[in-house]
């Protein structure tokens, strides 16, 4: 029989992935530009912030049932703001704080029940009314990974 991946096992594969591509990267290869005005310090900046906003919404969930504020209209204003924040942060810290991060979602993800990951959930952002479930925002996150 075959065994399905949980979905902590799934962002556990992908979390490997993207280690190991970033692993063998000088302090120089993160300073590159990559696209448009972004590096890849910057990239590396962007998945940290998502990560640590599913963690807060995963933490709001089980607290309030419902996700966490970003503190953002949209995600354009979300992403601009990360970005700047986390170009002060030395990579060495930008790399712990994401590992830590790493470490909280897969700790959170299995507390989920299955009610909780089919459960209709509004967009976080005060400009959409869009809705989803908790187990496709977790998908789409670990998409992104």
């Amino acid at each position: 029989m075959k065994h399905r991946l949980t979905l902590a096992e799934r962002l556990d594969q992908s979390w490997r992935v993207w280690t190991d591509a970033l692993d063998g990267l000088d302090d120089a290869d993160f300073e590159r530009a990559v696209y448009r005005q972004w590096n890849l310090k910057d990239i590396v900046g962007h998945v940290f912030s998502y990560m640590d906003l599913a963690v807060r919404h995963l933490e709001s969930y089980k607290k309030r049932k419902r996700l966490a504020s970003p503190r953002a209209p949209s995600y354009a204003y979300f992403n601009r703001r990360e970005a700047e924040r986390l170009r002060r942060v030395p990579l060495v810290r930008l790399r712990a704080d994401m590992d830590a991060t790493h470490r909280k979602l897969v700790e959170l993800l299995p507390t989920l029940t299955g009610e909780d990951l089919r459960r209709s959930v509004s967009a976080q952002w005060r400009n959409s009314a869009y809705h989803t479930t908790l187990a496709l925002r977790c998908c789409a996150r670990m998409r992104s990974i």
